[in-house]
């Protein structure tokens, strides 16, 4: 597909990964120790939020770090009941919950109301401590993930010192969804938000998990989300079992975060995470490049992928 996508309204860049865990401070120092992700920023405290008629007081932990050309977010409910986070906990999920968006009240407004006239709603909406308001746009249901409007300027951020972790991850990053059906998924995101043009490959083949041999089809679509890629992928026949993880439990939604480098990084860094730990759990060559995901994700609810000499 070519071309620029006419959607109903046009985003920003994206600025925030925002991921929902059960013990921030395990998750944070995870990533510390191994993608040496930080140093992070943390706050704690009381929030209040609304959805439909009903308001809702809970209390919260966050932390925050510089990932690639994006902040992560780590988001604890400490306290209460923030129904667009709880309902996300309540299905037993961990990870990536949203994608943020920052930009004025103004133009917070405006995607708003543009939205509304295409039946995408408000899920819940809040103040921000006295920085800003955001709202989460009811868009779970299609894809698995919600888009926060975030009317604020980005939470600052440390750059250093660094935390030793076992690799350092480069900054080129791929967001990646698994999805029931790519095509709905592709037609929502374009027709709402204006995401693409989208570049979508048919293949297949075989991988090794331990012992065993695992034969799938897959159809994936790649588009550009500001400084990001951001990745589609479906299983049509067959089972890979790093993807069958998501969806053996019902689950869409973004599954792991991918960083782009040659194959010799690729492999320096295969070697030092399974020397510190960490097992790789699933690869394999295609014509375009090489993946390696690894076994993270029992804390926090994502995968890391490496990606060598990736084409599109």
């Amino acid at each position: 597909m070519d071309g620029n996508i006419a959607g109903k309204v046009k985003l920003p860049p994206l600025g925030q990964i925002g991921m929902v865990v059960k013990d921030l401070d395990k998750v944070m120092e995870f990533y510390s120790s191994t993608f040496g992700i930080g140093p992070w920023v943390t706050r704690e405290g009381d929030s209040e939020a609304r959805a439909g008629e009903q308001t809702y007081r809970y209390k919260t932990k966050a932390a925050f770090a510089q990932l690639g050309p994006v902040v992560l977010e780590l988001f604890q409910l400490t306290e209460g009941r923030s129904p667009v986070h709880s309902d996300f906990l309540d299905k037993g999920r961990e990870g990536v919950h949203h994608l943020g968006f920052y930009m004025s009240e103004a133009e917070k407004e405006q995607i708003v109301a543009d939205l509304a006239g295409i039946g995408i709603t408000v899920a819940q909406s809040a103040e921000i401590r006295g920085r800003g308001s955001n709202a989460f746009l009811d868009t779970e249901k299609i894809g698995g993930l919600f888009f926060e409007l975030i009317a604020a300027t980005p939470q600052p951020v440390l750059q250093t010192p660094k935390p030793a972790g076992k690799v350092t991850l480069p900054p080129s990053l791929q967001i990646g969804l698994v999805v029931k059906d790519l095509d709905k998924v592709v037609g929502f995101y374009s027709s709402a938000f204006g995401i693409g043009p989208w570049t979508t490959r048919e293949g297949g083949g075989e991988t090794k998990v331990g012992d065993q041999v695992y034969a799938f089809k897959n159809k994936v679509t790649f588009a550009r989300l500001g400084p990001v890629m951001l990745e589609l992928f479906e299983v049509t026949e067959g089972r890979s079992p790093v993807h069958a993880v998501f969806l053996d439990k019902g689950r869409e939604g973004v599954h792991h975060l991918g960083f782009y480098m040659s194959e010799e990084e690729k492999a320096r860094m295969t070697a030092d995470l399974v020397k510190g730990g960490i097992a790789f759990i699933q690869g394999r060559d295609t014509e375009h490049g090489s993946y390696a995901f690894f076994d993270t994700e029992k804390p926090g609810g994502m995968f890391f992928e490496l990606i060598g000499r990736y084409t599109l």
